[in-house]
């Protein structure tokens, strides 16, 4: 079954010998496909040493708010804007970072 999505389309005709605007409604309908969220993509895992409980939990945070995010075609993912501010304002905590490829604090 495919869903159907609802466009309307507003046009303004100018009348050349009067100057009076006539509104002209139209309805156009975009038929595609339903997006299948049940099918797996891709999926990422990396490691880390739990012992700072600090880091896992900035982990989870970011695992949480990147979970069941989907891309449409040709999209882009900006982990930046999905995941926010690492602030503690927005839950996470003060925690060693990664740099160059070395644990900092």
């Amino acid at each position: 079954m495919r869903s159907v999505l609802n466009i309307f389309i507003v046009a303004i005709i100018l009348l050349p010998a009067t100057a009076e605007a006539r509104k002209s409604w139209s309805r156009c309908h975009v038929n595609h496909p339903p997006i299948d969220r049940g099918v797996l993509l891709a999926e990422s895992t990396t490691r880390f040493k739990s012992w700072n409980i600090q880091r896992a939990a900035n982990v989870r945070l970011a695992g949480e708010r990147l979970n069941g995010v989907v891309i449409p075609p040709r999209g882009r993912l900006s982990y930046n804007k999905t995941v926010g501010r690492r602030t503690g304002n927005t839950g996470f905590r003060p925690a060693p970072t990664i740099s160059r490829r070395r644990l900092v604090e």
